[in-house]
């Protein structure tokens, strides 16, 4: 018998809770992609769309998650069959506000080696075929080769 589902959180509530009921979905689905029971293209599709929502509304509640969460513990603490921690995420500095000569010196000489090696970069993929090259200081000739591009096929979905 199928759950009945008359509200969003409904369709949650049946969706896996625990690493092993996540484990299990997967192969469940998995399996029956590679037996032919569902169309990849169309779960790849369906993902998408519960992926995005998903990232949608923990961004929009963050708020009230990380309210919830201090109501248990300002640290860490288990409910609803998890473990959960709060903690400092992704920390970032900002050391353009220091006042520091000897960084600032760095972080110029980093920018304008990043602009440099941003355009040769652009003139080594302008490559079509090996440039022979002379080096005046050397004496020596060599080819400069084109990159070798790599890449991986994919699919991007864009849901209407």
């Amino acid at each position: 018998m199928k759950p009945v589902i008359d509200t969003a959180m409904d369709v949650i509530n049946i969706s896996p809770s625990t690493k092993e009921e996540a484990a299990l979905f997967a192969q469940k689905l998995i399996a029956d992609v590679q037996g032919g029971t569902v169309n990849p293209l169309a779960l790849a599709v369906k993902m998408n769309a519960i992926i995005k929502s998903l990232e949608a509304v923990k961004s929009a509640i963050n708020e009230q998650i990380m309210d919830e969460a201090y109501k248990y513990s300002s640290k860490g603490f288990e409910a609803y069959g998890a473990e959960i921690n709060i903690m400092e995420l992704g920390a970032k500095y900002d050391y353009s506000s220091c006042g520091d000569k000897a960084w600032e010196m760095y972080d110029q000489a980093v920018s304008s080696a990043t602009e440099s090696r941003k355009s040769r970069e652009a003139f080594l993929k302008a490559l079509k075929e090996p440039l022979p090259t002379y080096d005046p200081e050397t004496g020596e000739t060599y080819n400069i080769n084109p990159p070798i591009k790599k890449s991986t096929t994919g699919i991007k979905i864009s849901l209407k």
